[in-house]
């Protein structure tokens, strides 16, 4: 079972990550697919979903994103702020964003999901009771700080009129903390 678990992460890794620590982060914008799916009801209202994820870097996303922002090459907040905050306080956001690095990630990111969105759009047009949705990925070690601070600053962005946002920190919620704390004491010897 380890070393399924060892070949998945090595997996994610080679998906995910930079081949060099020099080249820009992972942000799989060579293959976008958008959800165009069937609307439900008689309504001919679109609906426009952004759906921003926060989560950390063992468990990958179901369904998986179309843009994916790796942010683990970041240097972590410090150890003290750490352990007391979680992506959504201030102090790690605005520590975070004093990082060029992360600036410029935040600003491609922003870029990325606009032009995903005008793809997507496009690519619907005249395809009447049709839904879109765009997921985006944003991944760090934990799920705890980097990324949610991340997809914290996505989801305060502009975005376009008619589009609907949904921002979840999947590894902030009980149940996965839970979860996490139960894996770490059964792995412990």
């Amino acid at each position: 079972m380890l070393s399924f678990f060892a070949w998945l992460y090595a997996a994610i890794c080679e998906y995910f990550l930079p081949s060099s620590p020099d080249a820009p982060p992972a942000s799989r914008n060579d293959s976008l697919r958008f959800s165009v799916e069937e609307s439900s009801g008689p309504s001919s209202e679109v609906n426009k979903t952004l759906y921003i994820t926060s989560h950390d870097r063992h468990t990958p996303l179901s369904p998986p994103p179309n843009l994916q922002y790796d942010l683990r090459f970041i240097p972590n907040p410090p150890l003290s702020l750490r352990e007391t905050h979680t992506g959504h306080s201030r102090h790690i956001r605005d520590g975070l964003s004093c990082e060029p690095r992360f600036r410029e990630i935040l600003n491609q990111a922003q870029s990325d999901i606009r032009g995903a969105v005008e793809t997507a759009e496009k690519r619907r047009d005249g395809k009447e009771g049709k839904d879109i949705s765009i997921r985006v990925g944003c991944l760090c070690g934990s799920g705890h700080h980097r990324s949610v601070a991340f997809s914290e600053q996505l989801a305060q962005m502009e975005w376009p009129k008619g589009w609907k946002l949904e921002l979840t920190h999947r590894d902030l919620v009980p149940e996965v903390k839970k979860e996490k704390a139960r894996e770490r004491k059964r792995r412990r010897p």
